[in-house]
């Protein structure tokens, strides 16, 4: 009905963050150039705040979205978690089958991981989306991570939405 009468080619006002009616305010594109810097350069870290509703998802949807094959991704939305679970859900965004394994031997796979991908010159990304919700101990192992390094780089960046 609403298609055909405002000749439409979508259905306007859906619920999902769909990149391609992504307004970019000063403010937005700002975030994006962040986002940008943080994969490019060697910054470690980047952090996205907003009100719900204001395009967060959408914008990070975007950015990954524009992202090149040089770049491996893990992208993780459920937040509620252990520190032990958090480590293998990003393991899993990455590839792996990590269940039923110590925390050590976690952090041990991620840290190859990071090293493997670094030597093969890609970059590692962790999104986490609805990051406010992460409790004391994840915010700690992701500080954790961020200790694995070279000389001049990070080798994990991490946006926190």
């Amino acid at each position: 009905m609403y298609l055909d009468f405002f000749q439409l080619k979508e259905y306007p006002f859906r619920l999902t963050p769909d990149p391609d009616y992504l307004y970019l305010s000063n403010q937005h594109a700002e975030a994006s150039e962040y986002m940008d810097y943080l994969i490019w350069h060697t910054d470690g870290f980047v952090v996205v705040t907003g009100e719900i509703g204001s395009g967060k998802t959408t914008l990070l949807q975007r950015f990954l979205g524009q992202l090149d094959d040089n770049v491996s991704v893990a992208h993780i939305f459920q937040t509620q978690l252990t520190p032990t679970q958090f480590l293998q859900s990003a393991l899993v965004e990455f590839g792996f089958k990590p269940f039923n394994r110590k925390k050590a031997q976690l952090l041990s796979m991620l840290r190859q991981y990071l090293e493997e991908q670094h030597a093969l010159q890609r970059k590692v990304l962790l999104v986490i989306d609805e990051a406010q919700n992460l409790n004391d101990a994840v915010l700690e192992e992701i500080r954790l991570l961020s200790g694995v390094e070279t000389e001049k780089e990070k080798i994990l960046k991490v946006i926190l939405m």
